[in-house]
């Protein structure tokens, strides 16, 4: 129980110190830091096969991005049965003229084995697009199909791609049909 307790208090500082600093660098950390918590928790005391993957992956709307966006994403699933999981991801992609683009996707995956083979998925999120000329916000919604491989018990290698509508919001944002397509090596956490 001692050890439980420590390991609690150490966290819980390592998060103070992270969250106090109002800076842009902190907050990133302190999300780095809450994720990897989080499947630490997780891994450990509820014994659940937890995954979290880096990819990279681009994204384009048809109506109005000449080029896509490119760039780095994480994404982080929880399993709620042997074929389904829930999860996060968030990317920052880069684009033409600095124009840059963050979009955050809630996830629920149906695999045909857990974490290994074919997948369908939900491709729904929110993206901020910013570039010379202003910025935008956009919804989109759609679906995400792709292949995983299971190499060894742990790592995994994921290749999809996203095919939706995407919806502006404001600002100089356009609706139109947007694509996604990623690769990602990720690793799987808690008991196999």
């Amino acid at each position: 129980m001692n050890k439980f307790i420590s390991k609690c208090c150490f966290y819980y500082l390592l998060l103070y110190i992270c969250t106090s600093k109002n800076t842009l660098f902190y907050m990133k950390k302190s999300v780095v830091l809450v994720i990897l918590f989080f499947c630490f928790f997780s891994s450990h005391y509820l014994y659940s096969q937890e995954y979290l993957s880096l990819k990279y992956g681009g994204a384009r709307v048809f109506s109005k991005t000449p080029k896509p966006y490119i760039g780095p994403s994480i994404c982080y699933l929880h399993p709620i049965n042997e074929s389904a999981a829930l999860g996060l991801n968030i990317g920052y992609f880069y684009g033409d003229n600095n124009s840059t683009m963050i979009n955050i996707e809630p996830r629920i995956d149906m695999f045909t084995d857990q974490y290994n083979g074919f997948y369908l998925g939900s491709n729904v999120g929110f993206s901020k697009e910013t570039y010379s000329t202003g910025g935008s916000s956009n919804i989109y919604l759609g679906i995400r199909f792709g292949y995983a491989i299971t190499i060894g018990e742990r790592i995994i290698f994921d290749i999809s791609n996203g095919s939706s509508f995407n919806i502006g919001l404001g600002g100089s944002s356009q609706s139109g049909f947007q694509i996604q397509p990623t690769l990602g090596l990720g690793f799987v956490f808690g008991k196999i």
